[in-house]
């Protein structure tokens, strides 16, 4: 009884701490700063900006006195200041579209304007962030083009890191070698304990003074959590050391756990901080089994470090499967096999990190020796992870659904074999099985279930561009429009291929590309590379684009079938009718000045159900459409064309439809003004119920063949029905 009465008191003051936590986040400053704020400010870079946003910390200068670190981009050609520099700037406050509580410093961002250096007395003494600007710089000149990868290695910051080589590690399974984790640690720790050890000390001193010495690291980095983690284990067992008494290693996992709640609660929503206790508690629950099969099979041939390298890679594995397949939509297959070539190479390149830059301020020739292997190393190491990343089928795509399947199904196994009490290990594991595996098969089943006879339509959120996909009853699926791309961002593999995963798409029936703008086809390559696509419909306009002309080049290496919509054309899918109304072969017979004046204009038809793609149309084709007595008629639903620009979804438009709903596609806070107030009004006049994805994330609508629906507003759909 006392036991319970503790627990209960142990629940209900951590649900206080966590509540009290949580009013303390949301009243954070950063979280309520006002948006479009020109400010000027005072502060330092934390990381090294480059393509894309830098972590800097702002000392004075926001509205109400309001400090901390925030999110900061550099204007085109601004020279950027080295990390811990003090500076002082103008910049505009952008406030997120979606400020999260749980991370203020996602609020917003500052878009620098103009920035100059200024005196070390005017900010408080931030010697750590200095040291590690110190150390950013002497990475660049010793290692160049791999400084990117080497401050990822040793600093935790990733900032310089291209997209596409954050991508291979995902795919590889091998992320967690390039972010500072318990890996990184353990190899510090190793260093400073043989050294100290060589340095004359004993097992127990060694054992503290690295332990310390990891501490100071962590700190200096930022304690990320996967390190802040190994950090606390590493001094518990120091501790056990010094007291004679080794300590339990799930004891330590447990006492770091509930040590860094106590310091941060939100840390537990943090993904890195998930992976890193679920990866430390599988390497103590899970290898042992493991490591007894892999014995069996291996019975000597293998070495033995091979063997501890892989029943640690797939202990490590298995029980950080869920959550990654959770946050990630995808599990790397070929993950412990690259561990065990990439891990050697890593623990070889960190110490020699550590004495190339501790030589290069006494020895600079010496270490402009040494960073040159180092770089030999890391190049290996990139192009094995590759190489890896670019095996068909490194990382398939697994649907968050299926996952809860398999935990329902596997929850009931386990409710079963608690019935049935007593049974072998080997019977519970079987039934455990068949009962995920049973959840597997029964999900389509449920999900078709579940949807009936009905079209979903979701005009994905994907910035200032366009992207909808159609599910037909029997789960067939199309897509017009990929959404945009451009330097640092593509719709195509950041949002639409995660959303097909995300949804199940093994295949799309149809991509229909309506026009080639790149805010339209942008993100079409990486959907023909990930989705099997039966044929492309496209104005067939020719351009001299480059991103049109490689879209042409997939479609013809994976034999895509092509068609070019013509007026008149009509296509269907279960029931779902894809009527063509626009352009015609007049209109395409002569030059074409603006692409826009030939985007294909859908009509989508489901029963009674009606919704009009018009793509980025201009008006009069709007009017040539309805002058041809095209068989429009009263839509249910409207896309606006043109991101709602005011040169489309003209009142001939509105009058001749009447929508009851209509979808604006644009990007948060976009340069162009989209939607026009005038078109918002027009559709309002008219009695359309107006959805913005800037505002509301990607919208969903459900149809029914007797022409009802529901709408779904939010983060890929999942939002409360209207």
């Amino acid at each position: 009884m006392a036991a319970r009465l503790g627990l209960l008191a142990a629940l209900l003051a951590g649900a206080f701490t966590t509540s009290a936590w949580l009013g303390h986040r949301e009243a954070d400053c950063r979280l309520h700063l006002p948006d479009e704020a020109v400010v000027e400010v005072v502060g330092r870079f934390v990381g090294r900006p480059a393509e894309g946003a830098a972590p800097f910390l702002v000392e004075s200068g926001l509205p109400g006195g309001c400090r901390g670190e925030v999110r900061a981009f550099l204007a085109s050609g601004m020279d950027a200041p080295e990390p811990g520099a003090p500076v002082r700037g103008t910049a505009l406050w952008r406030k997120s579209r979606r400020p999260d509580p749980l991370r203020p410093a996602g609020a917003g961002y500052l878009a620098f304007r103009a920035l100059e250096r200024t005196q070390e007395g005017a900010l408080p003494a931030r010697p750590v962030l200095r040291f590690r600007g110190a150390v950013q710089e002497r990475i660049a000149l010793l290692f160049g083009a791999r400084a990117p990868v080497v401050e990822a290695l040793i600093l935790a910051r990733r900032e310089g890191l291209a997209t596409e080589l954050r991508d291979a590690f995902a795919v590889s399974g091998t992320a967690h070698l390039l972010a500072i984790s318990g890996f990184h640690v353990g190899v510090v720790a190793g260093l400073l304990f043989s050294l100290l050890r060589l340095l004359g000390a004993g097992r127990r001193g060694a054992a503290l003074g690295s332990a310390g010495g990891c501490w100071a690291y962590v700190l200096s980095i930022g304690a990320p959590d996967a390190a802040a983690r190994a950090a606390v284990m590493l001094t518990l067992l120091a501790l056990g050391q010094l007291r004679g008494r080794p300590a339990a290693p799930l004891g330590a996992v447990a006492t770091a756990l509930l040590l860094m709640l106590l310091v941060s609660p939100g840390s537990i929503a943090a993904v890195g901080f998930q992976l890193s206790f679920a990866g430390a508690a599988g390497l103590i629950l899970l290898r042992p089994p493991i490591a007894d099969v892999v014995r069996r099979w291996s019975r000597g041939r293998l070495p033995p470090a091979v063997e501890s390298g892989i029943d640690s890679g797939v202990a490590a594995t298995l029980a950080t499967l869920p959550l990654v397949v959770w946050h990630f939509d995808r599990a790397s297959l070929v993950g412990v096999p690259a561990t065990l070539v990439l891990g050697p190479l890593i623990a070889t390149a960190i110490p020699g990190i550590f004495v190339t830059l501790l030589l290069s301020w006494p020895f600079p020739d010496l270490a402009s020796f040494l960073g040159g292997g180092i770089e030999l190393i890391l190049t290996v190491m990139l192009r094995l992870v590759e190489w890896t990343a670019a095996i068909p089928g490194a990382a398939p795509w697994i649907p968050r659904p299926w996952l809860l399947s398999a935990f329902a199904g596997g929850a009931g196994a386990a409710f079963v074999a608690a019935q049935l009490q007593p049974i072998s290990v080997r019977l519970r594991r079987v039934l455990l099985l068949a009962g995920a595996a049973g959840g597997l098969i029964l999900w389509p089943l449920i999900t078709a279930g579940a949807s009936g006879a009905t079209l979903d339509l979701h005009i994905l959120d994907v910035g200032q561009g366009d992207a909808t996909a159609l599910r037909t009853p029997r789960g067939r699926w199309v897509l017009i429009d990929a959404g945009p791309t451009s330097t640092t961002f593509d719709a195509g593999s950041r949002i639409v291929v995660p959303f097909l995963r995300r949804q199940g798409v093994g295949r799309l029936e149809v991509l229909v590309l309506t026009h080639p703008h790149l805010d339209h086809i942008g993100g079409a390559r990486a959907v023909l590379d990930a989705v099997e696509t039966g044929r492309v419909m496209d104005p067939g306009l020719a351009t001299g684009s480059v991103a049109h002309l490689q879209i042409l080049e997939r479609v013809r290496d994976r034999d895509v079938g092509w068609w070019e919509a013509r007026a008149g054309e009509r296509f269907e899918l279960d029931g779902v009718t894809f009527d063509v109304l626009h352009p015609d072969d007049a209109q395409l017979r002569g030059p074409v000045e603006d692409p826009n004046d030939v985007s294909i204009v859908l009509l989508v038809r489901y029963g009674a159900f009606r919704a009009l793609f018009t793509g980025d149309a201009p008006a009069e084709v709007e009017r040539e459409i309805l002058e041809r007595g095209s068989p429009v008629g009263q839509l249910q639903l409207l896309k606006a064309g043109h991101h709602g620009s005011s040169t489309s979804t003209a009142d001939d438009l509105v009058e001749a439809t009447r929508p009851e709903i209509a979808v604006f596609s644009m990007g948060h806070r976009n340069r162009y003004g989209h939607p026009s107030p005038a078109v918002v009004e027009r559709l309002e006049r008219a009695g359309s119920r107006t959805f913005r994805t800037d505002r509301q994330g990607t919208i969903r609508i459900r149809a029914r063949a007797d022409g009802s629906y529901r709408i779904w507003t939010g983060r890929d759909g999942r939002g409360g029905g209207d």
